[in-house]
C-alpha cells in the first residue's frame, strides 16, 4: 500500500491516527509511507522537523513495519536544490529519518535520464535504501530500471484502466483519486494484484493534500483480503498438484505373479 501523509499531523497526531491504526492492523502488509513536513524537509540543509512532527513520525514507526519515504519536489525543492533536500533528510536523527526518498514532479524524458540518475545515486550514497519516482503516467524502462518503484498513474478512479499499464509492473504503483465513498474497491484491487502491480493508494479526495480517506481501513482490508485469496488459491493449486503427483506411481506396472504349480500326490 502506498500511503501519502501529506496532511498536517494535527494536535497529538490526530490527523495521522487512522494511518497508525491501519498499519497496526496489518503487520504482514508492506506500506510505503510518504512524509513531508513543509513541502519537503525544510528550507535549509540543516533543517530539522519540529518536536510535534518528530513525535508523530516516531508513533508512525511504532505502528508497524514500513518503508518511510521523504518527499522531494524535483521542480521547486524546499532548500533550493534536489540534492539539498536529500541531504536535509539524511541529516535527521536515525530515529525519525526516512528510509528512502520519494521524488515528485518527475518528467521521464530521454534527455533527463542522467539528471534523475544523479539524484538516485546521491540518495543511495547518503544511505537511503529505497527510491521512488512519481511520474503519474507511462514511464520508459530506463526510469523503471533506475529505482525501486515508479508511481505511473495518478488520476481519477473512474478514468483508470488497469490494462493501460505497461512495462515492468512489479516496479509500479498507482494512485486513484476521487474514488467513490461507498462500496467496494476489490474489483480494481484484484486486477492490479493479478497484473503484479507493486502498490496502490485509493482516496475519495481529489488531491493528495487533504485528510486521509474515510475508507482507509476498508481499502487496506480489501488489499489484504485479495492478497489472502490469491495466496489461498496458490496454495490450494500447489497442494492439488502435489496430491495428484503422489497418487501416480511412477514405476512401471509389475507383471502378474503366476501361482506356484500344484504338487500332485503320486
Amino acid at each position: 500500500v502506498l500511503l501519502p501523509l501529506y496532511v498536517p499531523h494535527g494536535t497529538n497526531c490526530t490527523a495521522w491516527s487512522p494511518a497508525f491504526a491501519t498499519i497496526s492492523a496489518h503487520p504482514s502488509m508492506t506500506f510505503y509511507t510518504i512524509i513531508s513536513p513543509i513541502s519537503g524537509p525544510g528550507s535549509s540543509v540543516d533543517s530539522q522537523p519540529d518536536a510535534d512532527f518528530i513525535s508523530c513520525v516516531l508513533q508512525l514507526r511504532l505502528s508497524g513495519t514500513q518503508t518511510v519515504l521523504g518527499w522531494v519536489d524535483t521542480i521547486s525543492p524546499s532548500t533550493g536544490t534536489v540534492l539539498g533536500d536529500i541531504d536535509t533528510y539524511a541529516g535527521w536523527n536515525n530515529s525519525y529519518r526516512p528510509n528512502g526518498i520519494f521524488l515528485v514532479d518527475v518528467t521521464p524524458t530521454a534527455s533527463r535520464v542522467s539528471t534523475y540518475q544523479g539524484y538516485v545515486s546521491h540518495a543511495a550514497s547518503m544511505g537511503f535504501t529505497f527510491t521512488v519516482l512519481d511520474t503519474g503516467f507511462a514511464t520508459p524502462s530506463s526510469y523503471l530500471d533506475m529505482v525501486d518503484l515508479v508511481n505511473t498513474y495518478e488520476g481519477p478512479y473512474s478514468s483508470f484502466d488497469p490494462s493501460s499499464l505497461s512495462g515492468t509492473l512489479s516496479k509500479q504503483s498507482v494512485t486513484l483519486k476521487s474514488a467513490p465513498t461507498t462500496g467496494s474497491y476489490s474489483g480494481v484491487i484484484s486486477q492490479l494484484q493479478s497484473l503484479g502491480v507493486k502498490a496502490v493508494y485509493i482516496t475519495d479526495a481529489p488531491d493528495m493534500g487533504t485528510p486521509l480517506p474515510a475508507q482507509l481501513a476498508e481499502f487496506v482490508d480489501e488489499v489484504a483480503s485479495v492478497g489472502e485469496v490469491r495466496l489461498f488459491y496458490l496454495r490450494r493449486n500447489l497442494f492439488s498438484s502435489h496430491s495428484r503427483a503422489c497418487r501416480r506411481d511412477p514405476r512401471p506396472p509389475r507383471p502378474p505373479v503366476k501361482p506356484p504349480p500344484v504338487q500332485r500326490a503320486p
